[in-house]
């Protein structure tokens, strides 16, 4: 049976990567398992972990974009923190390199299909459909701060689909404020006219620290007002509001999940869902 995921936004998880003493390292035994689920999920890929993290080669990654291609009835959602490092990968990696590193798992796990299909064919395939549309590319963030430091490159990486996972556990976050690379303001429409793109999709959701539910609203308020869908995932483990004039906490009661996932408990303001509908596979 797949494994469920920890998260709403996704159907299942993957996790192709696993500890052993130097560190993390492809796990052979869960790699082929996106092959195994015959129905068309939402995948989130490694969600405990990074998978490009600055100690772990592209190699790792080319090995994951394999299986992308592979499973291609699946759509597989990958969110890091090293938004450079995504952005480079996707602007500079090769097919052959991908090809290089996936062929030989490939070739074994599917022998029939290899002999009619070459490392050339999987190449040239890849380099006419990049960026493969069942690949969605998103940077996590927790402040204005990595806001700013992160949503620049995002914008600036090859994808199908483009998103933020905020994770409201330090301050609020103003998305229209964002100052990209080239120094144009994302602003109220979360669209950079000079790249001609924008973010396509935003989650947000309280943390382990005590979560303003303000700061949650105040992001669902700017993706409705720039019609760009919203994910609320969490209320977080210690969700509060703050009067205006006092600003003493009131924490909100949970009587669901501990985590704050429970809709039922969720302020009405806070019951928004949505998904990329024009993306979903």
């Amino acid at each position: 049976m797949p494994r469920t995921s920890p998260v709403a936004w996704a159907e299942n998880r993957w996790d192709p990567l696993e500890w052993e003493p130097a560190g993390l390292r492809l796990a052979p035994a869960r790699f082929a398992a996106p092959l195994t689920w015959k129905k068309s999920k939402r995948i989130v890929v490694q969600p405990l972990h990074d998978v490009l993290d600055e100690h772990l080669p592209f190699t790792v990654m080319d090995r994951i974009v394999g299986m992308v291609w592979a499973a291609q009835w699946h759509t597989f959602l990958v969110t890091t923190r090293d938004a450079a490092r995504l952005a480079q990968y996707m602007q500079c990696r090769t097919p052959g390199a991908i090809v290089n590193e996936f062929y030989p798992f490939f070739a074994a796990r599917e022998p029939a299909k290899a002999a009619f299909v070459s490392r050339e064919d999987i190449a040239n395939d890849l380099a006419a459909h990049w960026p493969l549309s069942n690949l969605w590319c998103g940077v996590a963030v927790e402040s204005q701060v990595s806001a700013e430091a992160r949503i620049s490159w995002l914008l600036e990486t090859p994808a199908a689909l483009r998103f933020v996972r905020y994770t409201a556990s330090q301050t609020a976050l103003d998305l229209r404020t964002i100052t990209l690379r080239d120094g144009d303001v994302l602003g109220p429409s979360l669209y950079s006219l000079g790249l001609g793109r924008g973010l396509d999709w935003v989650i947000c959701g309280g943390g382990t620290e005590p979560t303003d539910l303000s700061w949650l609203q105040c992001v669902v308020e700017q993706c409705q007002s720039a019609h760009v869908p919203c994910f609320v995932e969490s209320l977080g483990r210690a969700p509060y509001q703050a009067a205006d004039a006092t600003r003493l906490r009131t924490y909100y009661p949970l009587h669901g999940d501990k985590q704050g996932r429970s809709l039922d408990d969720f302020p009405p303001d806070l019951q928004v869902q949505q998904l990329p509908m024009g993306h979903v596979h």
